[in-house]
């Protein structure tokens, strides 16, 4: 591959890049993972429920309006507290996918656990969704050596955790192939926006104007590079009222550029293994 160029067949023809505008559906989790009081603060969780309330409807209003379907990475604790959520998310036909369980890390970082975890974490949130399910991004992008493997083992097509590249690969494993469709955290959402007081996490927020800049000039720059812009948006971050804006700020910039495709992780999973078709 040379610069400039993406991976033969990884976009449609006349495509030079690909934007995935990917949510992190994270709920309460968001809170109780940071601290495991927050389970008794209602205030602190109210955050949560704006995320699979209020968040997500104006988010998926954003998607329509712009034609855009894509991917919700989901914690089955979030997903089985609200299925109602995920119907409406699989009603507007967007992919689920992984996102562990209750937001924390690993708890068991040897192959067996994970595989044991990967697996559970499939099963669950295909009852859940009543589709398949087939990718993973770990809570804090925090893999292990082997989760390629066994995302491939448990019949996976892609992970979204490595920051490696700014063009998605194929990852070979005696198990078999996935992608890896690369993320960053200037493209995450949470840097920018994420404040909290249990823990502290004060931070002086930030303009649309100033987070709109970063972000459509790493577009902008990735897709002279041939390569794809995954973003890592959350619904009670990025969906607050006037925040939703930076969502059309992109999807504009990106429109001005003329031939970026907007796929989900899976349909680009898909392509990046097995080219056109």
């Amino acid at each position: 591959m040379t610069l400039g160029d993406a991976p033969a067949g990884t976009f449609p023809a006349g495509q030079r890049s690909a934007v995935c505008m990917t949510f992190d559906l994270d709920g309460h989790t968001m809170w109780t993972s940071k601290d495991a009081r927050n389970a008794d603060r209602p205030a602190v969780l109210s955050s949560g429920s704006y995320d699979v309330g209020q968040g997500l409807d104006l988010v998926l209003d954003s998607l329509d309006r712009h034609g855009i379907r894509t991917t919700f990475f989901v914690p089955t604790d979030v997903a089985e507290a609200n299925p109602g959520a995920i119907a409406r998310i699989v009603g507007q036909r967007h992919e689920i996918a992984m996102h562990g369980d209750d937001h924390n890390p690993l708890r068991d970082r040897l192959r067996d656990g994970e595989l044991a975890h990967l697996r559970t974490l499939k099963e669950k949130l295909e009852d859940i969704s009543g589709s398949a399910v087939r990718g993973y991004r770990a809570p804090l992008y925090d893999v292990t050596e082997q989760t390629r493997d066994v995302l491939a083992e448990i019949g996976c097509t892609f992970s979204s955790n490595y920051m490696d590249s700014v063009h998605p690969y194929v990852v070979e494993s005696e198990q078999g192939r996935v992608a890896e469709l690369p993320v960053h955290w200037m493209l995450d959402d949470g840097p920018h926006l994420l404040f909290a007081s249990s823990p502290p996490n004060h931070r002086q927020f930030l303009a649309n104007s100033q987070i709109a800049e970063m972000w459509t000039a790493e577009l902008r720059a990735i897709h002279e590079l041939g390569g794809t812009t995954v973003f890592t948006l959350h619904p009670q971050l990025v969906g607050r009222p006037s925040r939703r804006g930076l969502l059309d700020e992109v999807v504009a910039a990106a429109e001005a550029l003329g031939s970026v495709w907007f796929p989900t992780m899976g349909e680009l999973a898909q392509r990046v293994l097995h080219g056109e078709g």
